[in-house]
């Protein structure tokens, strides 16, 4: 036995047996094991010595060839890795098709809103016009034209790719639209309208709703939860006949929890560091509707200012604005005028307090409850309510001239700013 360049060799026994070298072949087969660097323990170990024993070179150049084969990864690894890739690029597939997904159900909704709202605008208008008859000069291929237009075209919108980017896409805000929910359009006709030909249909609509809420039906209550979560957002200008009942007759039932949670989706319509409130009654106290306003900002009524630090509503335009909400016409005929006057009577501070000193009007040792002013029959006749009358029923309800020069003559002076842009 020799070596060659640190590998341990074998002779070969039928090539200069009797010297005992190995041949130049032998040579060979280990020099190229050496070349691919290949430790020399795993080529040749000493068990496999040839001494004495005789043992063919096939054994060796096959444990080489197989120490080859080894380097390179073997079929199965191989399929691994390409299964592996492959699901790889199959999810992120996904991901791209549900995001694509999430866009154009999105799309969808805002289109169908606003088809919704174009039918309803349509058809009010339609009935605004029963009464017009066609022009004679109209072209008889217009109908055909206005069937074809698209709705994107009626709209004059510019038509996308429904799967465009959110940031690609004209952005929709809430003055665009008309606030709107599918269930109160099917459960409460006319529950958006401005006309008070439709006050009697949504009493009906939403008092049976109320009703049904009570008796325990869990889609009335839903229902009704949406409408007020609606109607707290909707500024005070903007709210609707359905939306200004909803709030002042509905009451939770007994077994719904009354007890305030955390706003799980902020919106600028509300704090969303406070709890959840309902809205308060009409005889609650003044501290009630303050905790309320803090917490629905957005419906604050007119002339009412705020704290600059603690952002709650000023007590003493509270007290002002809840008399003024309980003291006027109950009829929506006589309120535009009622508050003619009181504006007239309270923007001009001491007026108050000189009627009562001059006699012309006497506050009561036992006050009346606070109730609405009823206008008399000399006012149905039409006669304008005057100043006057106004003092007398703020007097005959128990309001004290301290109560006027602290709280409802400060208040006033906000209000016709707000209310006539002063």
């Amino acid at each position: 036995m020799c070596t060659h360049n640190n590998i341990h060799v074998a002779a070969d026994p039928t090539a200069n047996s009797n010297l005992g070298f190995p041949s130049r072949e032998t040579y060979h087969v280990f020099d190229t094991a050496y070349e691919l660097r290949l430790s020399p323990s795993l080529i040749l170990s000493q068990d496999h010595l040839i001494s004495g024993r005789k043992e063919p070179l096939t054994c060796i150049n096959g444990f080489v060839e197989g120490l080859k084969r080894a380097r390179a990864p073997s079929e199965t690894d191989q399929n691994f890795e390409n299964l592996a890739y492959d699901l790889a690029e199959t999810q992120v597939k996904l991901e791209e098709t549900q995001t694509k997904l999430d866009d154009t159900a999105q799309v969808l909704g805002e289109v169908q809103k606003l088809f919704r709202e174009e039918i309803i605008a349509s058809s009010q208008g339609s009935d605004n016009n029963n009464d017009c008859t066609p022009s004679t000069n109209s072209s008889p291929t217009s109908p055909s034209l206005q069937s074809t237009r698209t709705y994107a075209e009626s709209l004059q919108l510019p038509i996308t790719p429904v799967a465009t980017p959110l940031s690609a896409r004209r952005a929709l805000t809430l003055s665009d639209r008309r606030p709107s929910s599918r269930s109160s359009y099917e459960a409460i006709p006319n529950y958006y309208s401005t006309s008070e030909a439709s006050q009697t249909s949504v009493d009906a609509a939403l008092g049976t709703l109320i009703q049904k809420a009570h008796d325990g039906d869990e889609r009335s209550i839903s229902l009704i939860k949406v409408l007020c979560r609606e109607a707290h957002g909707t500024p005070p200008e903007r709210k609707t006949y359905g939306q200004r009942y909803i709030l002042a007759r509905w009451r939770n039932p007994s077994f719904c929890p009354r007890r305030g949670r955390s706003n799980t989706n902020p919106s600028s319509t509300s704090n969303p560091h406070l709890p959840q409130l309902i809205n308060p009654q009409s005889n609650d106290p003044p501290e009630a509707w303050i905790a309320y306003y803090t917490r629905y900002p957005k419906s604050l009524p007119k002339g009412v200012r705020v704290n600059s630090k603690t952002r709650a509503p000023l007590f003493g335009d509270i007290v002002a604005s809840r008399l003024l909400a309980r003291l006027r016409p109950t009829a929506s005929q006589y309120r535009a005028e009622f508050n003619v006057a009181m504006i007239n009577l309270f923007i001009h501070r001491g007026q108050f307090r000189q009627m009562v000193q001059d006699g012309q009007i006497q506050i009561p040792r036992i006050a009346d409850i606070y109730q609405p002013f009823e206008p008399e029959g000399r006012i149905e006749q039409g006669q304008l309510i005057s100043v006057l009358d106004v003092a007398r029923h703020y007097a005959k309800c128990g309001v004290s001239i301290e109560d006027v020069e602290n709280y409802v003559e400060p208040w006033t002076e906000e209000y016709a700013k707000q209310k006539y842009e002063l």
